[in-house]
């Protein structure tokens, strides 16, 4: 038996950025420096997932193989710092089973 399945996996990100603006009072003094927050919320597509399990049945036994591909979305990115950036790639995986029924 095969029974083709799609997914669509979506939620809210949430982001924040700091840093420091220099405020401008006319005055040429030191140290007129504030700090800046801005956060964000959106809500987005994470990832798409294509699977096709397959189902094999003879007598009480059943062989179970659930081959599955994901392609993810909206990465999050950081300039400048590929350490703090996400790197999901397009991934291929399978889940297997067997299952006695008695």
């Amino acid at each position: 038996m095969l029974n083709p399945s799609f997914f669509t996996y979506a939620g809210t990100q949430q982001f924040s950025k700091t840093y420091s603006k220099k405020k401008d009072n006319g005055l040429p003094l030191p140290g007129n420096n504030q700090t800046v927050t801005e956060t964000s919320n959106k809500f987005n597509v994470l990832a798409y997932e294509f699977s096709m399990p397959l189902i094999f049945a003879k007598e009480k036994w059943m062989f179970l193989l659930s081959p599955s591909y994901i392609l993810p979305q909206n990465l999050a990115f950081v300039a400048g710092r590929p350490d703090l950036s996400e790197k999901g790639e397009s991934t291929l995986y399978a889940t297997a089973g067997i299952k006695y029924s008695f």
